[in-house]
């Protein structure tokens, strides 16, 4: 008996599934349309928002606000030449965000050589406690840090592209020569 009555529940869940996801089908298809044509303008929005100030190096985006407040040469714990990016950042969020979540969400940075442009690593740095990397910033909050990064040579130019969020093409570039 216990037999019939899971295999009439499993029928039934089965027919319930088959049921929500013809549903489903058909509300994707009819609001396919208004998806896309609602995230094209979304990104527009977001272009339009994003800015580079060049005179305060400061970007601008709907996430936060990013300043560069200098980039200084050091060496890693393993005395390979870095970088260190020292910002100041503001979330503009609604809810409190991870620092290098944020900062990672809002700028790429790059060494530029002959042949090649190189995303550059993340660094480790002997004397690195004040990065305030691991630090939730709450919303509105502001925040001064650090973000330090392996180099791949010692004189070829860095490039910091600012980003509205992490998987969006670079809307500002700032260089910065070694």
């Amino acid at each position: 008996m216990k037999k019939i009555a899971l295999l009439g529940v499993t029928a039934l869940a089965i027919v319930s599934l088959t049921a929500c996801s013809s549903g489903n089908s058909s509300a994707t298809k009819s609001s396919g349309k208004a998806t896309t044509s609602t995230s094209s303008s979304k990104k527009e929005t977001a272009k339009a928002t994003a800015k580079w100030d060049d005179a305060t190096k400061t970007f601008t985006s709907k996430v936060g606000v990013l300043k560069i407040d200098g980039v200084e040469k050091t060496t890693d714990y393993d005395s390979k030449p870095s970088i260190k990016v020292n910002f100041t950042l503001t979330n503009k969020q609604d809810k409190a965000e991870n620092v290098q979540t944020l900062v990672m969400s809002m700028m790429k940075v790059q060494q530029k050589t002959a042949n090649t442009t190189n995303d550059l690593e993340y660094a480790i740095l002997m004397n690195d406690s004040e990065n305030h990397l691991q630090d939730n910033l709450n919303p509105n909050g502001t925040i001064s840090g650090s973000y330090s990064y392996v180099l791949d040579t010692e004189t070829d130019p860095i490039q910091i592209h600012f980003m509205e969020n992490m998987f969006s093409e670079p809307v500002a570039t700032y260089e910065v020569s070694l």
